[in-house]
């Protein structure tokens, strides 16, 4: 990933070095509440922490004050340049009313927060009530080791998800969706995360082009296409030069197939219906087949998966679908 020569905003708060605060009322058995919250109820950990802290024995609590600025070393540095560079896309594309975030906070084990004790074993989170981002470092191996995201863009994806909260907050979406269904897979949290999901993936769209190329993914960040391939000779011919154009030399070992050659072009429903297969691909690791692949246009000289599924370690993904 590109980032080394991006724009460092400056809106980290660093709390690393200062000593954990002490957890008051949450505790471990809050911690287990906010983790099963999140991946059995899909609340988010912003939630729990208000939830258990205001139920007696939390309380407020005392916000530590770290150093405001640029961090000087590597990893700090690396969450300033991507959330500055998150905050540019949104604001550009706001246009105007956008605030970033008070600071995305940096701390070690526990911190002091507008919702209560966060905890590093929570996860990233982002408080609505004090309108910061908290990250403990470590998740960085945690996203490696556990959820086998590994590389600066799994990173970065975090940060804009994060990010993407804020956005809810500032559009309403976090109030609205407090007023729908507490519990289930179609909960308002749940909601919630997957429209940060989405935001995450309009930074990544905007990234190179609001900081001129300086933060980007790379080309070999993508290992599968989901390719919009209809099979007709102007489509499969045009995108096959699109990918070859971004891609570069990458283009020649990245794997791409199209669903529509098994299950026909369903109009507006096919970006749906495919953006569902390419989440299976990266659930499963599995890039299924271009069908019925026998002979191709000598222009057409990319790796489409031809006729059989393929089992591939997919960690990220691309749908080309306009359909």
């Amino acid at each position: 990933m590109e980032w080394q020569d991006g724009r460092s905003g400056g809106g980290i708060e660093d709390r690393r070095g200062l000593g954990s605060v002490a957890t008051g009322g949450l505790g471990v058995g809050g911690v287990v509440l906010a983790l099963v919250g999140y991946f059995v109820f899909g609340l988010s950990p912003s939630d729990t922490l208000n939830a258990v802290n205001s139920g007696g024995g939390g309380g407020s609590v005392a916000q530590q004050q770290g150093a405001r600025g640029t961090p000087a070393d590597e990893a700090g540095r690396f969450v300033d340049v991507v959330s500055t560079n998150v905050n540019d896309v949104w604001a550009a594309l706001f246009k105007t009313g956008y605030t970033p975030p008070a600071a995305v906070v940096l701390y070690d084990q526990a911190t002091g927060t507008g919702c209560g004790t966060g905890q590093s074993a929570m996860g990233p989170f982002y408080c609505p009530t004090d309108r910061k981002v908290y990250l403990d470092l470590s998740f960085w191996q945690q996203l490696e080791t556990k959820l086998g995201a590994t590389g600066e863009a799994a990173r970065a994806y975090v940060i804009a998800h994060e990010i993407g909260h804020h956005v809810q907050n500032l559009s309403g979406a976090n109030a609205r969706a407090r007023r729908m269904s507490a519990h289930g897979p179609t909960s308002g949290s749940v909601r919630l995360e997957l429209q940060a999901d989405c935001y995450a993936g309009v930074w990544v769209a905007h990234a190179s082009e609001v900081s001129g190329g300086k933060v980007a993914l790379n080309a070999s960040d993508i290992d599968y296409v989901n390719a919009h391939g209809t099979s007709t000779r102007l489509n499969d011919l045009m995108e096959t030069m699109a990918i070859k154009r971004v891609f570069g030399e990458n283009a020649r070992g990245l794997p791409m197939s199209s669903i529509k050659s098994m299950i026909g072009h369903l109009i507006g429903a096919a970006g749906a219906v495919e953006a569902v297969a390419m989440a299976l691909s990266l659930y499963k690791g599995v890039a299924p087949p271009t069908i019925n692949q026998t002979k191709r246009d000598p222009q057409c000289d990319l790796d489409y998966v031809p006729n059989s599924a393929r089992d591939i370690v997919i960690k990220r993904a691309i749908s080309t679908s306009f359909g």
